[in-house]
C-alpha cells in the first residue's frame, strides 16, 4: 500500500511518499538485534526478533518497536559467542589480588589501594561517601607501607563500579614520623 503525503511549503506544494506497510524504527531494531545474534549467545532473543513482521500500524506498531529496542539491550548484555570457555582459563592466571572481584570489604562504596605491580595493599568499604573510604584506605595503606625511608608513599587508588575495578589514580598517603 502505498500513499502520498502533501505538504505545502509556503506557494509550493511538496509530495513524499509514505510507505504505511513499513516501519523503520521496527526494521532497523529488528536488523540490529540480528546482527548483534551472529556475534553474542543470544538465541532466545533472535527467534523473538525473527518472529516480529514490522509490518502493523498504530499503537501495535509501537510496541514492536518497544520490544525489539528491549531485545536490541538484552542481546548486547549477554557475553560474546563462545567467550564462556576462555574466560574461565584467563581467570585462573591472574593473580588473586588482580581479580575483577570484589575483596571483603562490604559497604556502597568500596576501594582498595593496589601497588605498582597489581598487588592489593588494602581495601576499604564506607556506607557515607566515597572520600570515607578514600581516606581510611590511606590510612591503611600508610601503615602496611611506611618503613620511614619517605615520607610519602605512593599506590594506585581503585574504586569497586559496575562489577569491576576502575583503572584507578594515583594517590599519596602520608607516612607518620
Amino acid at each position: 500500500m502505498r500513499q502520498t503525503l502533501w505538504i505545502l511549503c509556503g506557494l509550493a506544494v511538496v509530495t513524499l511518499p509514505v510507505h504505511a506497510a513499513e516501519n523503520v524504527g521496527c526494521t532497523t531494531n529488528r536488523d540490529l538485534v540480528l546482527k548483534q545474534a551472529k556475534t553474542n549467545d543470544c538465541p532466545e532473543e533472535e527467534a523473538e526478533a525473527k518472529a516480529i513482521t514490522c509490518t502493523s500500524s498504530g499503537m501495535a506498531d509501537i510496541k514492536e518497536t518497544k520490544r525489539l529496542a528491549a531485545l536490541v539491550k538484552l542481546c548486547m548484555a549477554k557475553p560474546k559467542k563462545g567467550a564462556g570457555s576462555g574466560t574461565a582459563a584467563k581467570a585462573e592466571t591472574k593473580p588473586a589480588a588482580a581479580t575483577e572481584e570484589a575483596g571483603d570489604a562490604s559497604g556502597k562504596y568500596q576501594c582498595r589501594g593496589v601497588d605498582k605491580d597489581g598487588k592489593a595493599i588494602a581495601e576499604n568499604a564506607s556506607d557515607k561517601t566515597s572520600v570515607d573510604c578514600l581516606s581510611e584506605l590511606k590510612k591503611q595503606v600508610a601503615e602496611k607501607t611506611c618503613d620511614g625511608s619517605a615520607p610519602d608513599v605512593e599506590f594506585t587508588y581503585q574504586t569497586f563500579t559496575a562489577k569491576h575495578w576502575t583503572k584507578g589514580i594515583s594517590v599519596k598517603a602520608r607516612c607518620k614520623k
